[in-house]
């Protein structure tokens, strides 16, 4: 039996919803994950999007799928292949994984453990989205209801706080400068602006100022985020424009690993923003409701796209 909103949200706070065997299917036993979940995870419509998941399933070649707008090759014509990219098997030419593609999913986990010593699988804990722009907005929507605090460090990029806005969040600032490369803010304006904050939005490097926030401080942001339980989203679209330092992924931190979401995309560093291709990982528990708004949104990234970013990845 469906339950109300408001009463799910009561079940979570006594934490009697982990004994319910539908919350533990939508958490895939992640309970202890639940207070961070938004309404729009809480009340989506979790049956339906299955059901519409049957139907996207990858069908034999010599199936023809009158229900979707996808029609096979021998009545569109023949599939025009790309230089240097492979051309797809013929059950892989139709709408492509929710999650995204394997290959682009396997080559984002690759190169995150090359660059930045970031461990994650690439089954469960990388989701393509539409850019990292896209991959923000679905964390929003998946953490983030009406009303919620985020801290923001100020400056950041007007991406962020236009997007907060947009949903009624309560902003939060934390000043911040860059002093010789560094990205620096005070310790007590941290703890103060993260007390009954649900998210921490920040960038490595900084964006706009392009400061590198040093490992000792990223070790501050993890102590205080656990010490407040607060989610963090660590936005690295810019990741490989760092000339001299230690650029340490906040994600590989101990006690930011289980709380910590990670952003990044083919834009800014292998100068391709045309293709809108971006990437969030983390602990499963956490993207895997990123992935259910990202359902909500229904923004699939274009199957060629997606191939022509696992390529730029696989370069040296």
């Amino acid at each position: 039996m469906p339950f109300s909103l408001f009463l799910t949200k009561l079940l979570i706070r006594t934490g009697l919803a982990r004994y319910l065997p539908g919350v533990r299917r939508l958490t895939d036993g992640g309970t202890d994950y639940l207070h961070y979940y938004s309404d729009r995870v809480l009340d989506a419509p979790r049956d339906d999007l299955k059901r519409i998941g049957a139907l996207l399933e990858q069908l034999p070649p010599d199936a023809i799928d009158l229900s979707l707008g996808t029609p096979h090759d021998r009545l569109s014509g023949a599939w025009l292949p790309m230089p240097n990219i492979p051309p797809l098997a013929a059950d892989r030419r139709g709408w492509p994984p929710p999650w995204g593609l394997p290959e682009l999913r396997g080559a984002v986990a690759e190169r995150l453990l090359i660059d930045s010593e970031v461990a994650v699988s690439p089954v469960d804990e990388v989701l393509i989205t539409a850019g990292a722009a896209g991959a923000f907005h679905t964390v929003l929507d998946a953490f983030i209801n009406r009303g919620d605090r985020v801290v923001l460090f100020d400056p950041t990029s007007p991406l962020f706080p236009l997007a907060l806005r947009a949903r009624r969040a309560r902003v939060r600032w934390l000043s911040s400068q860059v002093d010789d490369g560094r990205l620096r803010f005070r310790l007590d304006e941290l703890d103060r602006a993260l007390r009954r904050a649900r998210l921490l939005v920040l960038a490595q490097p900084g964006n706009p100022g392009g400061g590198l926030i040093a490992p000792e401080d990223l070790e501050q942001i993890a102590w205080w985020a656990e010490r407040h339980d607060v989610l963090v989203c660590c936005d690295e679209s810019f990741g490989r424009f760092h000339y001299e330092g230690e650029c340490v992924s906040l994600g590989t931190l101990g006690r930011a690993r289980r709380r910590t979401l990670t952003l990044g995309s083919v834009s800014k560093g292998h100068a391709l923003a045309s293709l809108r291709v971006g990437w969030l990982t983390g602990p499963r528990h956490l993207v895997r409701p990123c992935l259910l708004t990202a359902a909500l949104r229904a923004s699939l990234v274009p199957t060629v796209c997606q191939q022509l970013a696992t390529a730029a990845l696989r370069q040296p």
